[in-house]
């Protein structure tokens, strides 16, 4: 399995593409609706471009590196131009979607899932970027699996079940905590402070996300049971009843977390 076809040219596609690029396996082709963003990819990685799902070139691998509504879209299109050889591997790059929405395209299928936030302007040391395999069968987890290692220090096979709670735990870890410091330095800004004031708290916080034990970790007047400072901070909010409404849901959460192990 050598030669891949990559469908999609956003983020994903694009850093999946360079990391690639780097290895023995040969992007034959770069196929998306929009044929300027497939020459751009393309040329970065020295092969064809296309816009026409029906001119797709012959390959080992199709890899599907589109978003997560485009993917059963997508495969039903290929399904209908019965085009993608009958030895050949497809994949999705999804998080969420489980790998049997390929099924009936084809014989052969699977997931290459990159555990990481994606932007195709800015680089990444992809190797350091954790992949996620899976396959619905032996030689296409050895063969994804194969792949993997070469782009990634870290590549696992997981179920759909692992890979979707997988992906839960990135949109807390990753999404949620964004939001939580975009909210942070919001309330600097409305109260005139400088944000640089919080960076240390913020890396330490982070250094300290590599323990295993976080709940032992979790400091704060939630974990204290501190009323009064929480009084206090909710006052400060009231001019935002979401924002408290999240501020007082967050303070149950740990304070709950603090007096028993977390049932998920």
């Amino acid at each position: 399995m050598k030669s891949i076809v990559l469908l999609g040219a956003g983020n994903v596609a694009t850093r999946l593409a360079l990391a690639l690029h780097k290895t023995d396996y040969q992007i034959i082709q770069v196929y998306n609706q929009h044929i300027g963003a497939a020459k751009i990819l393309a040329k970065k990685v020295s092969c064809s471009a296309t816009s026409n799902l029906s001119k797709l070139a012959a390959a080992d691998l199709y890899i599907m590196a589109v978003k997560d509504d485009a993917i059963p879209v997508l495969a039903n299109q290929l399904k209908a131009l019965q085009i993608i050889p009958p030895k050949a591997i497809v994949a999705h790059t999804s998080g969420s979607q489980s790998s049997l929405i390929l099924e009936s395209l084809t014989k052969h299928f699977g997931v290459i899932y990159p555990l990481q936030t994606l932007k195709k302007n800015r680089a990444i040391d992809f190797f350091e970027v954790p992949i996620a395999i899976l396959g619905n069968t032996t030689t296409v987890r050895r063969k994804l699996h194969q792949l993997g290692r070469t782009i990634s220090k870290q590549t696992i096979i997981i179920s759909d079940k692992q890979r979707l709670a997988l992906h839960v735990a990135a949109v807390f870890a990753n999404n949620f905590t964004h939001h939580m410091l975009v909210m942070a330095q919001a309330i600097c800004i409305r109260h005139h402070l400088k944000w640089e004031l919080l960076q240390p708290l913020i890396e330490r916080t982070f250094i300290q996300a590599h323990e295993k034990n976080l709940v032992q970790l979790q400091t704060g007047p939630a974990t204290r049971n501190d009323e009064k400072t929480i009084a206090s901070h909710m006052l400060l909010l009231s001019s935002s009843k979401e924002v408290k409404a999240m501020y007082k849901m967050i303070t149950k959460s740990i304070q709950s977390a603090a007096i028993k192990k977390i049932d998920l």
